[in-house]
């Protein structure tokens, strides 16, 4: 199944974010993932987003997308993200849509 990473957050200082985005872009692709959303101008329809941009990131299944994070190539950048935004990271899977309700019921 799919698996996303996902961070929100505020960019405070945009030239070490730049040098991070380009590095961000080379480590992805190491790992089979591609860049899906990057953008700061989301349409709020209910309720306030906590941080302004928002980044999402397809691997093929949770353990690639945490062996990216996890990687020599990533933590080597990761703490221009971390100097540079304030907000969280986070990997989430793909939908699981149960096929009726009884299954739903016995799955929580």
């Amino acid at each position: 199944m799919a698996a996303y990473i996902v961070a929100q957050m505020a960019v405070h200082d945009p030239d070490g974010y730049r040098n991070y985005a380009m590095a961000f872009m080379k480590t992805i692709g190491e790992f089979g993932g591609k860049l899906l959303v990057a953008a700061d101008d989301a349409v709020e329809l209910e309720g306030q987003r906590p941080y302004p941009r928002t980044v999402i990131g397809e691997f093929a299944d949770a353990a690639t997308a945490r062996a990216w994070y996890e990687s020599d190539a990533y933590q080597k950048i990761q703490p221009l993200r971390a100097s540079s935004t304030d907000g969280a990271v986070y990997i989430i899977e793909g939908i699981g849509i149960p096929s009726s309700p009884q299954r739903r019921a016995t799955s929580d």
